[in-house]
């Protein structure tokens, strides 16, 4: 191996180990991970491969997926895991982690009110289904990439949110909760396919529903 040929070698792994030395996540990413598991009985989790593991390896935490670069967290998938949360305390807010394109909680033991949803802009599918959430539901409105948004049975109460200007919404599943009042217009989701009201305790008339909405009830 010829002298030259070896700075060229060093100088070609400095540049690698940099730019992996890079692609990390923000700090603040991390703690809101780390908050989150705390929170959520993580130590009590079924699953939770490298979860705490040194700064860098939070895109091989379970359930955590980051884009391609590494440098954002744009997915958490802890369904049907064993996530507890106490009664009446919120789970810390999910808006730390705003590229979040899927964010997946149901099927656990989920209590307290929800995080807004509302600055989470690259949010496409959000599900809270089977869980105790309990006061308001977190609303959809302004989300402009938002296609699937589940919360069925837990316990959100009052009104349901505004379905304004989310052009993507296509499946709402909101069934089993303690919504009451009247069901909003829904000419801000014009491509919804799937609405599920049912087992709330709504008033008053169903809107217009989009043209393509073959399973609304």
């Amino acid at each position: 191996m010829t002298v030259s040929f070896f700075r060229r070698f060093l100088t070609i792994l400095t540049l690698l180990v940099a730019g992996s030395a890079q692609a990390a996540i923000p700090a603040s990413q991390r703690q809101y991970l780390l908050d989150f598991y705390a929170a959520t009985g993580g130590a009590n989790w079924w699953h939770q491969d490298n979860w705490g593991s040194p700064a860098g390896t939070e895109c091989t935490w379970y359930g955590v997926t980051c884009d391609q670069s590494t440098t954002t967290v744009v997915g958490l998938d802890l369904s049907n895991n064993h996530l507890v949360s106490p009664v009446g305390v919120p789970v810390p807010d999910w808006s730390a982690l705003p590229g979040l394109v899927t964010l997946s909680l149901h099927s656990n033991q989920l209590a307290g009110p929800a995080p807004a949803i509302a600055g989470l802009v690259q949010l496409e599918f959000l599900s809270l289904g089977d869980n105790q959430f309990t006061g308001v539901l977190p609303t959809p409105a302004g989300l402009q990439h938002l296609q699937w948004y589940y919360a069925l049975n837990n316990q959100f109460s009052g009104s349901l949110p505004p379905f304004d200007n989310v052009p993507a919404l296509r499946v709402v599943g909101l069934r089993q909760n303690q919504f009451t009042g009247a069901i909003p217009s829904l000419t801000g989701a014009p491509v919804l396919e799937q609405l599920g009201l049912g087992y709330n305790q709504l008033t008053g008339t169903i809107p217009a529903l989009p043209p393509g909405c073959s399973a609304c009830t």
